[in-house]
């Protein structure tokens, strides 16, 4: 048996009886980082899975055609599939998973992963629809039904400042960000963010940043950590 597999046996009984004594309030493992490569959905037809769709940096594939209304947006890299889709294509395979590809800054003696290793994780739909390719991100691993992503933590994304917007709605005042994120090769991809007043002020129009993100669908701007340029 090899180092890292020794490694994952050990850690795997030594963190079932942690997750015991912790009676389920505390993660046993370190959150682990990396940044998102790929986004698949797969589906299953009682045998084998295929994919129903997938998007990286360069290309975005659709083998369904129920999934085609999803590329009515411009944002290439980020087809989120909201419960209605879902239960449409639940109703007509046996099994849906949905995957993240990532390159792993930290090492996972736990499922045998070591830096710079590129790994796909099966997720949930909600945490799948949160992140963009490109993402840096910090997740907790899920200690059964390995290799998985239990949940996202921080969401890290780069952007352009394209414009900012107030709105009012029934006396409520909203305020938006428009950012450019490169997700795909041919070009930058648009996406509105709400934001706070606070950091719609702090932000300057053409210059980019790396912003922390939130919401079911990331769609929230919740920290401007770093002006890139």
């Amino acid at each position: 048996m090899d180092r890292r597999s020794f490694l994952g046996v050990c850690g795997l009984s030594t963190l079932t009886a942690s997750a015991g004594c912790l009676g389920g309030t505390a993660h046993p493992l370190p959150p682990v980082e990396g940044t998102i490569r790929a986004r698949r959905v797969l589906a299953s037809d009682g045998e084998s899975y295929r994919p129903l769709l997938w998007t990286n940096a360069k290309r975005v594939r659709v083998e369904d055609a129920r999934i085609e209304q999803l590329l009515a947006e411009r944002d290439s890299a980020n087809r989120t599939v909201p419960s209605a889709v879902h239960e449409r294509l639940a109703s007509d395979y046996a099994d849906l998973q949905y995957q993240v590809r990532l390159r792993q800054r930290t090492e996972t003696h736990l499922t045998g992963v070591d830096s710079g290793d590129l790994v796909d994780y099966n997720t949930g739909r909600q945490s799948f629809n949160r992140v963009l390719v490109g993402d840096d991100v910090g997740f907790q691993v899920g200690v059964t039904n390995r290799p998985s992503i239990q949940s996202f933590g921080r969401i890290r994304r780069a952007g352009r400042v394209d414009k900012m917007e107030k709105t009012q709605t029934d006396g409520e005042t909203r305020y938006r960000l428009v950012l450019a994120h490169r997700v795909l090769d041919d070009g930058p991809r648009q996406r509105t963010y709400l934001t706070t007043e606070q950091m719609a002020n702090s932000v300057e129009q053409g210059r980019r940043y790396r912003f922390e993100v939130g919401g079911d669908f990331g769609e929230r701007v919740i920290a401007i950590e770093t002006r890139l340029s």
